[in-house]
C-alpha cells in the first residue's frame, strides 16, 4: 500500500509532461497575456547555524558564524524577470531577560551576482550573511545572543516589474514541497559547542504503515556535516525503510542546539521529520549531557514513526 501511494503521485506528473508536448496555439488561453511569478530553489544550505562560544552563558561567536545558502532563481524567462534578492531577519530570544526586536534587512543581492548554471540555464548564486552584520543591523552585541537563541531569515525575491515573493505570499506547494524546495525562510539556531562525531550502538523501535511494530539493533558512524555544528546520520529511519520496504536509507543532517536535536535536512522521496505531533514514542529529541546518548523521535508522511537511541561506543 505504501508503494502504491507513490505510484499515484507519479500519474499527474506524466499527464503534465504529455500535455506540454501539445500545440499550445490550439488551447483556449492567450499565453502572451499571462503573468508569471518566480521562486528560488534551494540547492544547498552551506551554513544554516551559528556557533556560540565555549564560555559561561554560551555567548555568540560572531567571528565564526554565518548564514550561507545556494539558490537558483526560476522564472518563465530563465531569470530574465529577476531583479534582486533580499534577506530580512528577526531575533527569537530564548534566554531571559528576552529582547523584543523588529525585523530588519540584512542584505540585498542584485541579479548581477547570479550566473547561469550550465546544466539548468537558471541564475544561481551562493549568498552569505555574516553574523556580525546581523547583530549590527539589529543593534545588539554578540553578548546579547546565547546558545539556544534563533535568527529567522525571511527571503524576498524581487522582480523587475516590482512584484515581490516571500514565504507569506507563495503557495505552500512551492515553499513546502520537495520538488520546488523554495521555503523562502530559514531558522538559524545558535548552537552550543559540541562534538557528536563517532561510532554509536543504535536501537530503533518503530510502528509501520500497517500499525505493526518493529525494531533494529545496529552500529552507526556519525560524521560532521558541512554546516557548522551539524552532523550526518546515515539513516534517520533506523533501518525501517530498508528492512520493511526494501527502500534506501534516509540520509539526514541534524544539529545539536545545546542538547536539543533539530533536523536540518532529510532529502528523500517523501517527507521525514522529527519531534512530530503524532509520535507516541515521544517528541523530545535530545543529547544527554552526562552520557552522550542521542535520542531521536522521527516520523514520516505515511504516519510511520519511531524512536532511535544511539549510545556512544
Amino acid at each position: 500500500m505504501k508503494n502504491l501511494n507513490l505510484k499515484f503521485v507519479i500519474i499527474p506528473v506524466m499527464v503534465i509532461v504529455s500535455f506540454s508536448c501539445r500545440d499550445e496555439s490550439k488551447l483556449p488561453y492567450n499565453y502572451e497575456e499571462q503573468q508569471y511569478g518566480a521562486y528560488a530553489k534551494v540547492i544547498e544550505v552551506v551554513s544554516g547555524s551559528f556557533i556560540a562560544q565555549d564560555a559561561p552563558g554560551y555567548p555568540l561567536d560572531a567571528a565564526a558564524s554565518e548564514f550561507s545558502v545556494t539558490l537558483e532563481v526560476r522564472d518563465v524567462q530563465k531569470g530574465g524577470l529577476f531583479k534582486e534578492y533580499e534577506f530580512f531577519v528577526t531575533f527569537v530570544d530564548n534566554n531571559p531577560p528576552t529582547l523584543d526586536l523588529d525585523e530588519v534587512s540584512v542584505g540585498v543581492f542584485p541579479a548581477s551576482l547570479f550566473t547561469k548554471d550550465p546544466s539548468t540555464g537558471y541564475p544561481r548564486a551562493t549568498l552569505t550573511v555574516e553574523a556580525v552584520d546581523v547583530i549590527n543591523a539589529l543593534g545588539i552585541t554578540q553578548n546579547d545572543v546565547r546558545g539556544g537563541d534563533v535568527f529567522e531569515f525571511r527571503h524576498v525575491l524581487r522582480l523587475k516589474d516590482g512584484r515581490e515573493f516571500t514565504n507569506t505570499n507563495t503557495s505552500g506547494v512551492v515553499t513546502g514541497g520537495a520538488f520546488f524546495n523554495a521555503p523562502m525562510f530559514h531558522a538559524v539556531s545558535v548552537l552550543c559547542p559540541s562534538d557528536l562525531v563517532g561510532n554509536y550502538n543504535g536501537i530503533t523501535n518503530w510502528i509501520d504503515y500497517y500499525g505493526a511494530p518493529g525494531s533494529n539493533t545496529y552500529s552507526v558512524n556519525i560524521t560532521r556535516a558541512s554546516g557548522a555544528g551539524q552532523y550526518n546520520l546515515p539513516d534517520l529511519s533506523g533501518g525501517m525503510e530498508p528492512i520493511v520496504w526494501s527502500n534506501p536509507p534516509v540520509a539526514a543532517v541534524f544539529e545539536d542546539v545545546c542538547g536539543k536535536i533539530n533536523l536540518v535536512s532529510a532529502p528523500y522521496a517523501y517527507g521525514y521529520l522529527i519531534n512530530g505531533p503524532t509520535n507516541t514514542f515521544g517528541n523530545n529529541s535530545n543529547v544527554n549531557p552526562g552520557t552522550g546518548v542521542i535520542t531521536i523521535f522521527w516520523e514520516n508522511v505515511f504516519a510511520e514513526y519511531g524512536r532511535t537511541v544511539l549510545t556512544p561506543n
